[in-house]
């Protein structure tokens, strides 16, 4: 037997073949680790998006339930009051500084203050227009588009 003929007739794994898949696992493993980090982002951003807008939600409910049963609305500088039938308003107060709007009561020339509700919400903007029988809000959220409401008073 010579030195050619058993060199042909080995079998096996040659140290080129093991780099060879070696670096094509490294490369598998690389692509799966980047395709998991970018679905990580997209769910922890879609999971951001659901909280701003429960957010936005629970503002827009506490903020129509006011409206619903008001029967009229004035302003008075940076302040929205709702006038109620029982004498009292609903006083909301948009700091474009703070990028919030606190809510307050006012009766009998006294104001109370509430707190916040827009806990949790970045009000970029915030504007209303006041009608006859109703209020109309414009307003935008975390960069967001603007977004329009019109409330109907029912306390009339």
């Amino acid at each position: 037997m010579t030195w050619s003929s058993a060199t042909k007739n080995e079998k096996g794994i040659s140290l080129i073949e093991i780099m060879i898949a070696s670096q094509i696992i490294i490369i598998v493993v690389g692509l799966l680790s980047l395709a998991y980090a970018f679905l990580l982002g997209e769910w922890q951003g879609t999971r951001d998006e659901e909280k701003i807008l429960l957010y936005e939600r629970e503002f827009l409910r506490y903020f129509s339930a006011d409206v619903e049963v008001a029967s009229s609305a004035r302003h008075s500088g940076n302040y929205l009051y709702l006038e109620m039938l029982d004498g009292t308003s609903q006083r909301y107060n948009y700091k474009p500084s703070a990028k919030r709007i606190d809510r307050g009561i006012d009766k009998d020339g006294s104001e109370n203050y509430l707190g916040r509700v827009t806990a949790g919400l970045v009000l970029d903007d915030f504007r209303y227009n006041i009608y006859d029988h109703g209020l109309e809000i414009i307003y935008r959220v975390s960069g967001s588009a603007e977004r329009r409401h019109y409330y109907r008073f029912n306390g009339l």
